[in-house]
């Protein structure tokens, strides 16, 4: 039975044409929040190259930047669930959006390591902060719908970066500036985040909504205590697979496959393609099916697609592998953060930065972990060996049904 009794809920149908209005703006709003995040990362990460090239950096310095970049992120994490109980998600994440956009641009005039590494840092604050505060939000949204919108969001951010590494590349090609470049999409990125310090919903909603009865939405833990640990664990091996798929498929085609650099290339782009689709309809497949069933069963998709890669030398058999991948692991990530957010015994700020804590450090220490797997024993079996991740996802999503939480 859901929560709430079929006389209880409130449908679209019903909700006074003002409410709907709200409802769509928030769920708008949050939205474009999403999409300024990933398009600011994917502007700066499409120009990568340039910038390495311009500074003249090695690849160890370059590595060394782009951690500062992860660890700025990471220290954002263990101030803004604060920040969020004092101010609200809304405030928090409208504002990291315009600092954001800020960030980006002081990070194209850089003019060393040194620099660079600062501007990456304060980029890494401000984005990570924005990452949990948006996603805060993104659940008080959720609760005001009343039905399961969360991957729905995380596929505006996949769009989003779609969308800045397409820009980035125009820009690349006409041998723009990167300095106008960046001002171009920050300018753009602040206007959203003014949009949101305008819209964004904020999360007395939460209180609101649950006073009136109005969610329809199924609480898989009603009564229990969500284990947050265990979906901090999910959401880090979402991520280790993510990070390392987006780093070494291309060069595991090339290398162990032998294909050429346009079809190497393929592998991430089919990856990435399958998550963005896989998250645009998978609400409606966690609406039928509830979020610990998606999670057992992206879990298996994504070891059958990891299998694919890497027990047949053939390319396109690979490609077919790593569109799997893409579509299994599409909305792990969005199912700890809205499970997290639904705690009754943590604030949604604080259960989703513990989360995205996790995930954060899954995806710094990913893709060394492979490179070392791949010194030692080859690219095939470093890829195979993500394969231990989504067993453990697996594994982890059974117990939770074990727990019988799951909603009749």
């Amino acid at each position: 039975m859901d929560r709430f009794s079929s006389s209880e809920k409130i449908s679209d149908e019903n909700r006074a044409p003002k409410d709907r209005l709200a409802v769509t703006i928030a769920r708008v709003s949050v939205s474009l929040m999403f999409f300024a995040n990933g398009c600011a990362f994917a502007t700066w990460a499409s120009r990568i190259p340039f910038v390495q090239q311009n500074l003249s950096l090695t690849p160890s310095i370059l590595g060394f930047a782009l951690l500062m970049m992860g660890l700025g992120a990471l220290a954002a994490m263990q101030v803004v669930a604060k920040l969020i109980a004092k101010f609200g998600s809304n405030r928090v994440t409208s504002i990291a959006c315009v600092v954001m956009a800020a960030a980006l641009v002081s990070v194209a005039y850089a003019r060393n390591v040194f620099e660079l590494g600062a501007a990456l840092f304060l980029f890494g604050i401000v984005s990570g902060g924005m990452d949990v505060a948006m996603n805060a939000n993104a659940v008080a949204v959720e609760r005001r719908v009343g039905k399961s919108v969360m991957a729905s969001f995380h596929a505006l951010w996949s769009l989003g970066s779609m969308a800045g590494a397409l820009v980035g590349s125009a820009f690349a090609v006409a041998a723009y500036p990167l300095t106008f470049h960046f001002t171009v999409v920050g300018c753009m990125i602040a206007v959203f985040g003014l949009i949101g310090h305008q819209c964004l919903i904020t999360d007395q909603v939460l209180e609101d909504v649950e006073n009136k009865g109005e969610n329809q939405i199924k609480n898989i833990f009603a009564g229990q205590r969500i284990p947050i640990p265990m979906l901090a664990v999910i959401c880090l091996l979402a991520f280790v697979a993510e990070g390392a798929i987006a780093d070494w498929s291309a060069l595991y085609m090339a290398r162990s496959l032998d294909a050429s650099a346009g079809l190497a290339a393929m592998a991430l782009t089919a990856f990435s393609i399958t998550m963005a689709i896989g998250r645009l309809f998978g609400d409606r497949v966690i609406d039928a099916l509830t979020d610990v069933r998606v999670l057992f069963f992206g879990a298996i998709v994504t070891s059958i697609g990891i299998f694919l890669a890497t027990a047949f030398q053939h390319p396109l058999i690979a490609i077919s592998g790593f569109m799997l991948c893409g579509l299994g692991l599409s909305v792990q990530v969005p199912i700890t953060f809205r499970l997290a957010g639904q705690s009754a015994t943590h604030d949604a700020g604080d259960a989703i930065a513990r989360v995205a804590r996790a995930g954060y450090l899954g995806l710094l220490l990913g893709p060394p972990l492979l490179g070392v797997i791949a010194e030692g024993w080859g690219l095939r079996t470093s890829i195979f060996a993500l394969s231990l991740c989504s067993i453990t996802t697996l594994i982890l999503a059974h117990r939770l049904r074990a727990r019988k939480v799951l909603a009749n």
